[in-house]
């Protein structure tokens, strides 16, 4: 406890025998200021003492794209101020597992240990952490290993175009709530990409006119009787849906989640259906903002709703008022939001929305494999991680093997790894990452008895990120069509067997960030380094690839095309 010069303590029992109404009572002296500080043991008083009087008035997170390296660069700065003219110490900040593992700052031999792993305290008021950004993509290019068959894809593709009837009331992807709603499009989305790799043109333009039907739905508004409309609310500076599933118009619950399907989707359409992005442009970007505007100094929308600069992952609730704090469930569809908004701001050629994007999707990926999966073991308590290897749910207080909806192992791991999409196998960059998800989804199966029992089309794309062999092996048709999402059938298929293509991640090459083209670059079993790239301008469009020595390739890509080149 730090007090100013000339301050008194005084203790009073009030006559209770067990000292249960003790009271300290306080005469601050020469100044009205007083800081408290948790400590481990008393050899550190006099260490805390010293910067006792400093305090915070104002921080600031900032980040800035190195493009050319595709870097992240974050800068945390706090500005203080010194209530003793003697004592002109710098402030002291615990930092967090996911800033100083990717920072040089030099930190003291102070720690915390906490429900986030040890905090280390530094004695200054500036730092910064530097994340590589290897790149993300709203899909997969065309398998091409042998066990692939055009003609059973295609053959999957006719069956989802006749299982979705956009004028059926009972049809799943006109369920009226806004969150089941736009997951449901997600396989609309998937397939038009599909289809399109294929050839398929037929079946491409069906989906895309579906796909455009359910989606004009929420962005248009046709009167009173229309149930499906999007609402900003000037005052709270938000935008919100007609229907309050999960809060997310009384307690702005699940904006990023929910929005994200949606401004996903319509990034596809505006590779595929130009006139959407003409039409609708304002419209998603009233929605996109919702989540990831970019701006500080501007008030139509709060900066980055959803996420926690310090923390550095989203939260899912609008108010966090539960005894433990704020919570986040689903850390996939986090990053899928920030996947979404990239890719419609690559279609839009809008550099503050895309650079908030590579920040967001690489600061929350960092953070989750920090506290949700605890990738280099040193977070969780060992009474904890020696048993399972996920968190459900990261609460402001705890962390829990749990979800809202059910105690299945399934679920706790599977609701990190939908949507199924490409922008998962972020989670295996290099081959000690690809080792430790081999070993999630090891302790995944152990739990379950090494037997898949739902969500197959997820858990079989997991398994296929780092074995592919044996997903192929395991898929079964009749299991995806049988379980809870029939309609990812296509693209479960077609998405592991990219991955038997592709190989595995390749992080030490990497494309320099270009305004309308993203890339993602894999090695195969060979060696044979690719690179899937997706440019949605209107222009042939020049890409440069990098590595440590420096530029290794240059390319053209085809306007408005999504096609595979090798690199080395």
């Amino acid at each position: 406890m730090n007090t100013p010069e000339n301050t008194t303590f005084t203790i009073t029992s009030n006559n209770h025998p067990f000292g249960l109404k003790n009271r300290l009572n306080i005469d601050l002296g020469d100044s009205n200021i007083l800081s408290i500080a948790a400590i481990n043991n008393l050899t550190e008083a006099s260490f805390y003492h010293e910067h006792g009087y400093t305090m915070t008035n104002d921080t600031d997170v900032s980040y800035e794209i190195d493009h050319q390296n595709s870097d992240v660069i974050t800068t945390y700065h706090y500005q203080q101020t010194n209530f003793n003219e003697n004592n002109q110490n710098p402030l002291l900040l615990a930092l967090m597992p996911h800033h100083y593992k990717y920072s040089d700052v030099n930190v003291t031999t102070y720690t915390y240990r906490t429900v986030r792993g040890t905090l280390k305290l530094l004695d200054n008021n500036t730092f910064e952490t530097i994340l590589s950004f290897s790149g993300v993509l709203p899909g997969f290019t065309l398998p091409e290993n042998d066990a692939f068959s055009d003609t059973t894809l295609v053959s999957y593709l006719e069956g989802l175009n006749q299982d979705i009837d956009i004028t059926d009331d009972e049809d799943f992807i006109n369920a009226e709530g806004p969150y089941w709603n736009s997951k449901a499009i997600y396989p609309l989305s998937q397939a038009i990409i599909i289809s399109d790799q294929l050839g398929q043109n037929a079946l491409k333009a069906e989906f895309i006119a579906k796909l455009r039907y359910v989606i004009e739905d929420w962005y248009t508004y046709s009167g009173q009787s229309d149930d499906k409309f999007l609402f900003y609310n000037y005052q709270w500076g938000t935008t919100y849906y007609s229907n309050n599933d999960f809060g997310t118009a009384s307690e702005l619950s699940d904006h990023s989640f929910t929005h994200g399907y949606l401004v996903y989707a319509s990034s596809v359409l505006a590779m595929y259906d130009q006139s959407f992005l003409e039409d609708y442009k304002d419209l998603v970007n009233l929605l996109l903002d919702d989540y990831m505007y970019p701006y500080k100094d501007q008030d139509d929308f709060e900066y980055l709703r959803n996420f926690d600069p310090w923390a550095g992952h989203s939260w899912a609730h609008g108010y966090g008022t539960f005894a433990e704090g704020n919570n986040l469930e689903s850390t996939s569809e986090a990053l899928n939001s920030w996947n979404a908004g990239y890719h419609w701001a690559l279609a839009t050629n809008d550099t503050d929305r895309r650079d908030a994007a590579i920040y967001g999707f690489v600061t929350e990926l960092s953070a989750i494999k920090e506290y949700w999966f605890d990738y280099d073991d040193t977070n969780w308590d060992p009474d904890y991680g020696d048993y399972v290897d996920v968190a459900g749910m990261v609460w402001g207080g705890k962390h829990d093997y749990a979800t809202w909806f059910g105690a299945n192992p399934t679920f706790i791991y599977g609701i990190q790894w939908l949507p199924t999409g490409e922008y998962l196998t972020s989670y295996a960059l290099d081959d000690q990452e690809y080792n430790k998800l081999s070993s999630i989804f090891g302790t995944y199966l152990e739990a379950k008895n090494q037997t898949i029992d739902t969500w197959f089309s997820n858990m079989w794309f997991i398994q296929s990120i780092t074995n592919s062999s044996t997903a192929i092996n395991n898929f079964d048709a009749s299991k995806i069509l049988n379980d809870d999402y029939p309609n990812e059938l296509s693209l479960s298929y077609y998405m592991i067997h990219a991955m038997d293509t592709l190989g595995q991640r390749h992080s030490d090459t990497w494309m320099m960030v270009e305004a309308q083209v993203s890339a993602s670059i894999y090695e195969d079993q060979n060696g044979n380094i690719y690179a899937m790239v997706w440019n949605v301008s209107d222009q042939e469009e020049t890409i440069y690839f990098y590595d440590v020595s420096g530029l290794v390739h240059t390319a053209t890509v085809e306007a408005l095309s999504f096609t595979k080149i090798e690199i080395k």
